[in-house]
């Protein structure tokens, strides 16, 4: 009997824990007291499948036998998921292909001529003929394609019909071979809860159309767990749906589970327990380790992708589709649910290097999220591990790297809609009818390898509820040791190019690439996302760590506060017994009359036009307040022998000048107006030290 799975507590004893890194393996030390969930090991496999499939065949639940059902003349279609399931791809024999090659021999027997055998891709990219291969099997692909056995096209309108609507206006559409059919049967391989059941039929044979009815925000944020389908609304819509499908064809349903034999043996140290570890397990972890740090990732992903699984059939059924979904979920609530008592604060994972959707290429940064915040952390069946406002902390390289092919519209996805917003709602309402229905997206889909325009998006929906119920999810840079996950910290808000001869200069504020991306320039707030975005990605070099004692509130304001503390220091840094004139009660204002009263000055003199910001000057020690600016400046600096043209032509001399932007020039980046000559809104500051 299989080893059920555990939940282990670290303590002074506990070895490191692997962590799966993208195209590499991690093994890290735990804090004591940490939890460790661990899964069920493989279950026994059936030791005859063709046996078993024959039965399940023979016998159906809820249904009248499969041979009962074919006869000679009719039009028979079978339908059977695309690769996106089981992870890794499962080592040949697929159980598919079991199950398709029992199905058209029984057809033949009955004397069926009329076949087809449809992959059913939803809006997943079309498959190689070598992928289609690898899953039906020489036998069958030789003898059907590419006429007979072909993948389905959710854009193609000639080969699409529309079913109707379900009672809650759910629009249903079906492949059009499907529809006319006399009898479907659909080949499922279910690995987690989220699959099969209804949802094959309602979204593998479906457009978009169709598919948007459930694959939209609202449902998801209302799914509180995608693996339990009872809790989920996405599922209760795909039930709609697939009851208005059942209702106008004919459907029997046969759906495989296997066990959790993820790996061969060469990598079988994947997944046991660190415990369980031999002397072999330890040097194939190293060599992985090693080749892993060292190698070229394109390298690194063809070995692991090349990896195939030596996954055992667990169960079969077959017949009517409610009937034979519990007891698939059944049989994969046995292989992989794992008790654990109470939620947690902080929850840490790995994300390996395969999802779903990146079979045979990179998992780039939209799927790293739709893959760890998305479907790892809905791993569930109660309650999320995570308590609510906690936080998740995955590992990946998280790379700037798309394949070309298969995910041409994720990459506009990532610099166009995420530079934008990250908010799902507002990337739903804003950009994805647009990426839905554009014409070359449409044309890849079709023509190529690609996923549908609107696939991003749904990736992205993926991980809706984890951003809502989750107070931080952070991913952690290959090379970043500076810093330790969850370590507090202020970001600076300028990153210059550092290959500008102002940035060699140290001069990175000025920096002649501002603006320019592509040559390493970042402004927070200007070029990239400010301290208001939900996520930001900040350079090393512009993290500082916040000491203990500072409050994140304190810590806010140290950059800021350094603007002034600047020009000071420009203008001498020296000004006890001396009169100085705070130009503009903005934030940066008010800040300088707090550091010269600190520096020494006996007198502070504040202009502005907003009594509330003058008020609080007058707090901070401003003893002489302004309110008529233009007038009032010229003759107070008129009294202290100055005139106001000379105090800006001089700024940076022995005062600060700080400015908000007045207009942007994209040769020459942005422009200040340093005395806020009438211009709408806000205050300008200039400090001088009056003599």
């Amino acid at each position: 009997m299989a080893r059920p799975g555990a939940v282990i507590e670290v303590d002074r004893n506990t070895p490191p824990t692997l962590f799966h890194y993208g195209e590499g393996v991690r093994l890290e030390r735990l804090p004591l007291g940490s939890r460790i969930v661990y899964p069920p090991d493989p279950l026994e496999p059936i030791a005859h499948p063709e046996r078993a499939i024959k039965r399940a065949l023979g016998k159906p639940l809820d249904d009248d036998p499969l041979k009962s059902l074919l006869r000679r003349g009719m039009k028979l279609t079978l339908a059977f998921d695309d690769l996106s399931l089981p992870l890794p791809p499962m080592a040949a024999p697929d159980v598919r292909q079991l199950v398709m090659e029992e199905v058209i021999d029984m057809a033949a027997e009955a004397g069926v001529e009329d076949i087809h055998v449809i992959a059913a891709l939803g809006l997943h990219r079309r498959m190689t003929a070598d992928e289609v291969r690898h899953i039906v099997g020489e036998r069958i692909f030789s003898t059907f394609w590419p006429d007979r056995l072909y993948q389905h096209d959710g854009e193609d309108p000639d080969e699409n019909v529309y079913i109707g609507k379900t009672a809650q206006g759910e629009e249903v559409t079906l492949n059009k071979r499907a529809a006319e059919s006399d009898l479907v049967i659909y080949v499922n391989l279910t690995l987690v809860p989220m699959d099969g059941g209804h949802k094959s039929m309602a979204t593998g044979l479906a457009t978009y159309r169709g598919i948007r009815a459930h694959h939209n925000v609202k449902t998801l944020l209302d799914s509180r767990s995608y693996m339990n389908p009872p809790d989920s609304a996405l599922h209760h819509s795909c039930i709609r749906q697939g009851q208005l499908i059942e209702d106008t064809v004919r459907v029997f349903h046969i759906e495989t589970t296997v066990n959790n034999h993820a790996f061969p043996s060469i990598a079988s140290f994947m997944q046991k327990r660190e415990t369980d570890w031999t002397a072999q397990d330890q040097a194939m972890f190293l060599a992985m380790k090693q080749m892993t740090d060292i190698a070229p990732p394109a390298f690194k992903r063809g070995v692991f992708h090349a990896m195939r699984a030596p996954y055992g059939l667990t169960s079969v059924n077959a017949g009517q589709v409610d009937a034979v979904h519990e007891k698939t979920l059944d049989a994969v609530r046995n292989q992989i649910s794992v008790p654990v008592e109470g939620q947690t604060d902080i929850v840490t994972m790995g994300v390996p290097y395969l999802g779903p959707y990146n079979i045979n290429a990179p998992m780039n940064p939209v799927l790293v999220v739709c893959m760890g915040a998305g479907y790892l952390f809905n791993l569930y069946r109660g309650k999320p591990v995570l308590r609510k406002g906690g936080v998740l902390i995955f590992e990946h390289p998280c790379r700037y790297e798309f394949d070309a092919v298969q995910h041409p519209s994720y990459i506009d996805f990532y610099d166009e809609v995420l530079a934008d917003t990250t908010d799902p709602a507002e990337i739903e309402s804003k950009y994805e009818v647009r990426f839905a229905e554009d014409p070359w997206f449409r044309q890849l889909y079709r023509k190529s390898n690609a996923y549908h325009g609107a696939h991003p998006f749904y990736a992205w929906y993926w991980a809706a509820f984890a951003m809502e119920y989750a107070g931080d999810i952070i991913a952690l840079g290959r090379t970043v040791d500076e810093f330790q996950i969850g370590d507090r910290v202020v970001v600076e808000a300028h990153m210059g190019c550092r290959r500008c001869e102002n940035c060699i200069r140290g001069l990175y504020t000025a920096c002649l690439n501002y603006g320019n991306r592509a040559r390493g320039h970042r402004a927070n707030g200007f070029t990239t996302n400010g301290g208001l975005a939900e996520y930001a990605v900040n350079h090393v070099n512009t993290l500082y760590r916040i000491p203990d004692g500072v409050s994140y509130e304190e810590a806010t304001v140290v950059m800021t506060s350094g603007s002034p503390l600047f020009g000071l220091e420009n203008a001498g840094g020296y000004f006890a017994g001396e009169t100085v004139a705070v130009l503009g009660p903005g934030p940066i204002g008010l800040m300088a009359i707090q550091l010269v009263k600190a520096l020494g000055a006996t007198r502070v003199i504040l202009t502005g036009t907003r009594e509330s910001r003058l008020r609080i000057g007058r707090q901070l020690g401003a003893e002489r307040h302004v309110t008529d600016e233009a007038p009032r400046q010229r003759q107070v600096l008129e009294g202290r022998r100055m005139q106001r043209d000379e105090a800006v032509k001089r700024c940076g001399e022995r005062a600060l000048c700080s400015g908000r932007v007045a207009e942007r020039d994209e040769q020459t980046g942005v422009h200040v107006d340093p005395v806020g000559r009438g211009l709408p809104g806000g205050e300008t500051a200039a400090v001088r030290a009056l003599q």
